[in-house]
């Protein structure tokens, strides 16, 4: 697989401005959709680089692959907010899901997902050590 151009990121706090900020440092265009986040939130996001492209709809029609790195209770309902986005738009990103959650879970999430139509992996990532586990 090639790696897209354009990187987005669902919820750019710690981890995800952390992993953005990387991305962008490798000369990757990453991007998030910052309408209606915490002031907290944009700042992140703007010291990681992260551009803002408002919506989530924007985000799904520039990123080629969407990072969903938040707190793991909220993967049903973001991967829910994405695949509404991705119907909205006809665009179809790699949706990677990089929450440390429940195998159910994962599966639910693969569902909501899979009903876009878009294609979707799990990569559950752990702090302290940090850790990132790749499963299929």
């Amino acid at each position: 697989m090639t790696v897209p151009a354009c990187i987005g990121i669902y919820s750019p706090g710690d981890m995800g401005g952390a992993v953005g900020a990387v991305l962008g440092r490798g000369g990757l265009r990453v991007v998030a959709a910052l309408k209606g986040r915490s002031e907290r939130t944009r700042r992140l996001a703007a010291q990681a680089g992260i551009e803002d492209v408002g919506s989530l709809e924007a985000l799904a029609r520039e990123a080629g692959m969407v990072l969903a790195i938040l707190v793991p209770g909220q993967a049903e309902a973001a991967a829910g907010a994405m695949a509404a986005a991705m119907e909205a738009t006809g665009a179809r990103p790699l949706y990677v899901d990089c929450n440390a959650v429940a195998a159910e879970t994962s599966v639910r999430v693969g569902e909501i997902v899979a009903r876009a139509g878009a294609p979707r992996h799990l990569v559950a990532m752990r702090p302290r050590p940090f850790q990132l586990l790749h499963r299929l």
